[in-house]
């Protein structure tokens, strides 16, 4: 694809109340073309990472009420870092020539899971269309 959008992830904790640092974030593309893992990075002291930019489809596709293809690019979010659930988030869209900041809070082990022998978990957040269909 020649065009492209890009990306910023934001990660926090508390409801935003402070930035997660070092949080790996993994970028993968869910559409025809782009179905590959792209980018693994790392969050700066701020919680963002840096700007990502991603193939996406060419922009006069969304200016047609009936599409031959998607107007965006699909892209699977997964952020995880110690003490925290990972999270993933399905769907992201992204169009060309457009700047897609995703804010993501990630929710702290309790004391008690935060133990080497309690159980792990994730949590899965749909953003957009649901990838089971």
């Amino acid at each position: 694809m020649p065009y492209s959008g890009t990306l910023i992830v934001k990660v926090t904790s508390a409801t935003g109340a402070f930035p997660v640092e070092g949080a790996t974030v993994r970028v993968e593309g869910r559409s025809p073309g782009v179905n590959d893992l792209l980018y693994i990075l790392l969050t700066d002291q701020d919680g963002n990472t840096s700007v990502l930019t991603l193939p996406a489809p060419d922009p006069d596709l969304s200016r047609h009420p009936n599409p031959a293809a998607s107007p965006y690019s699909i892209f699977d979010i997964t952020i995880s870092n110690e003490g925290f659930y990972e999270k993933h988030v399905y769907s992201v869209s992204v169009f060309s020539g457009i700047k897609t900041i995703l804010p993501v809070n990630l929710i702290p082990f309790s004391e008690f899971e935060a133990q080497d022998n309690a159980p792990q978990g994730t949590q899965t957040v749909i953003s957009g269309e649901n990838p089971a269909l």
